[in-house]
């Protein structure tokens, strides 16, 4: 009786192991990035906002902040 199991294409392993290398890349990068708009959106002055944080410009009461251009 032939054997029913799956078998994967010949040259499949060769591309299941770069996609799966890529993804081990992706991750760390798609964290710092995510690090670093965090850090920009929340903790870095913006001179548009008188050197004031983004976070300390939203909870200024006074509204006399530029926009950004």
């Amino acid at each position: 009786m032939a054997s029913l199991a799956w078998t994967n294409p010949p040259g499949n392993q060769d591309t299941q192991r770069s996609s799966a290398a890529k993804v081990r890349v992706a991750t760390p990068l798609r964290n710092g990035i995510g690090a670093w708009i965090r850090y920009y959106n929340t903790k870095r002055p913006h001179s548009s906002h008188g050197l004031l944080t983004p976070e300390e410009a939203y909870n200024t009461p006074t509204q006399n902040l530029k926009a950004a251009a």
